[in-house]
């Protein structure tokens, strides 16, 4: 199955290394980078890395509750602990530069 998904957000600075991402219809909230890619980087909030690899885990398992609902069945808790290594590749052509997440 494929479908088209479209969202409105906005990002803003909202202060020095911190990033106010706000999504229509939700409250705005703050990402800074991840100290092991900015030393200087505060610890305790979300950065690009955890927000990637939190919606890759949460994908697999909001799939599986829309997978057991069209086999007529049901869970009632789905949990697996996850390693995941998250590659920040940065890439530059000409004036532009190209930011890609790859997880392994």
């Amino acid at each position: 199955m494929s479908e088209n998904h479209h969202y409105q957000l906005e990002v803003r600075v909202t202060k020095p290394m911190f990033v106010g991402v706000k999504l229509q219809g939700m409250e705005e909230f703050e990402v800074t980078s991840a100290p092991d890619w900015w030393p200087d980087a505060p610890e305790g909030y979300f950065s690009p890395q955890t927000l990637f690899i939190s919606a890759s885990a949460s994908c697999i398992v909001l799939s599986m509750f829309k997978a057991a609902a069209a086999m007529r069945t049901e869970f009632t808790d789905v949990r697996f602990p996850l390693t995941q290594r998250c590659v920040n590749v940065m890439t530059r052509y000409g004036s532009s530069i190209e930011f890609y997440f790859i997880l392994k």
